[in-house]
Protein backbone atom coordinates (compact mmCIF):
# COMPACT_ATOMS: atom_id res chain seq x y z
CA UNK A 1 0.00 0.00 0.00
CA UNK A 2 1.36 3.44 -0.49
CA UNK A 3 1.88 5.67 1.93
CA UNK A 4 -0.52 8.57 1.13
CA UNK A 5 -3.71 5.97 0.50
CA UNK A 6 -2.47 4.20 4.10
CA UNK A 7 -2.51 8.02 5.74
CA UNK A 8 -5.88 8.70 4.32
CA UNK A 9 -7.12 4.94 5.45
CA UNK A 10 -6.09 6.43 9.21
CA UNK A 11 -7.05 9.77 8.67
CA UNK A 12 -10.99 7.80 8.16
CA UNK A 13 -10.19 5.61 10.43
CA UNK A 14 -9.72 8.82 13.11
CA UNK A 15 -12.73 10.24 11.75
CA UNK A 16 -15.40 7.23 11.32
CA UNK A 17 -14.40 6.09 15.30
CA UNK A 18 -13.80 9.17 17.03
CA UNK A 19 -9.93 8.18 17.69
CA UNK A 20 -6.85 9.39 17.46
CA UNK A 21 -4.16 7.10 15.26
CA UNK A 22 -0.50 6.59 16.12
CA UNK A 23 2.25 5.49 14.10
CA UNK A 24 6.71 5.68 13.30
CA UNK A 25 8.61 5.94 10.71
CA UNK A 26 12.14 5.31 9.99
CA UNK A 27 13.71 8.31 11.41
CA UNK A 28 15.87 8.86 8.33
CA UNK A 29 12.18 9.43 6.58
CA UNK A 30 10.76 11.61 8.94
CA UNK A 31 10.83 14.74 6.79
CA UNK A 32 9.69 13.32 4.05
CA UNK A 33 6.85 11.70 5.94
CA UNK A 34 6.00 15.34 7.07
CA UNK A 35 5.81 16.50 3.44
CA UNK A 36 3.54 13.24 2.70
CA UNK A 37 1.24 13.88 5.47
CA UNK A 38 1.00 17.87 4.73
CA UNK A 39 -0.17 16.86 1.18
CA UNK A 40 -1.83 14.09 1.32
CA UNK A 41 -4.30 15.08 4.66
CA UNK A 42 -7.59 16.96 4.95
CA UNK A 43 -6.01 20.89 5.88
CA UNK A 44 -7.86 20.39 9.18
CA UNK A 45 -6.47 17.04 10.46
CA UNK A 46 -4.34 17.47 13.23
CA UNK A 47 -1.17 16.42 13.48
CA UNK A 48 1.25 15.72 16.15
CA UNK A 49 5.65 15.19 15.84
CA UNK A 50 6.82 13.78 19.02
CA UNK A 51 10.86 13.45 18.90
CA UNK A 52 13.37 12.23 20.63
CA UNK A 53 10.73 11.30 24.04
CA UNK A 54 12.81 11.08 27.14
CA UNK A 55 15.60 12.78 26.09
CA UNK A 56 17.00 16.39 26.87
CA UNK A 57 16.51 17.17 22.99
CA UNK A 58 12.40 16.50 23.34
CA UNK A 59 10.30 17.83 20.95
CA UNK A 60 6.46 17.76 20.83
CA UNK A 61 5.05 19.89 18.07
CA UNK A 62 1.13 19.57 17.08
CA UNK A 63 -0.51 21.27 14.14
CA UNK A 64 -3.26 20.87 11.36
CA UNK A 65 -2.03 19.48 8.40
CA UNK A 66 -2.02 22.35 6.56
CA UNK A 67 0.47 24.27 9.36
CA UNK A 68 2.75 21.62 8.19
CA UNK A 69 2.98 22.72 4.71
CA UNK A 70 4.62 25.41 5.61
CA UNK A 71 7.37 24.09 8.02
CA UNK A 72 10.34 22.24 7.23
CA UNK A 73 10.46 18.79 8.32
CA UNK A 74 14.53 18.36 8.39
CA UNK A 75 14.41 19.00 12.09
CA UNK A 76 12.82 15.43 12.88
CA UNK A 77 15.21 13.48 10.67
CA UNK A 78 17.19 10.71 11.77
CA UNK A 79 15.47 11.04 15.44
CA UNK A 80 13.01 8.78 16.90
CA UNK A 81 9.49 10.18 16.52
CA UNK A 82 5.97 9.37 16.47
CA UNK A 83 3.51 11.01 14.47
CA UNK A 84 -0.23 11.04 15.95
CA UNK A 85 -3.37 12.22 13.63
CA UNK A 86 -6.66 13.02 14.85
CA UNK A 87 -9.38 13.59 12.24
CA UNK A 88 -12.06 16.22 13.44
CA UNK A 89 -15.47 14.69 12.62
CA UNK A 90 -17.44 15.54 9.88
CA UNK A 91 -19.39 18.78 10.52
CA UNK A 92 -17.68 19.08 14.37
CA UNK A 93 -14.59 21.26 14.91
CA UNK A 94 -12.32 19.09 17.24
CA UNK A 95 -10.40 20.08 19.86
CA UNK A 96 -7.58 22.76 19.12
Amino acid sequence: MRAPTALRELERDSRAHHRAQLFIETPYRNASMLATIAAALAPDTIVCVAADLTLPTETIERRAASGWRTQDGSRFDKRPAMFVLEAPQDGVRGRR
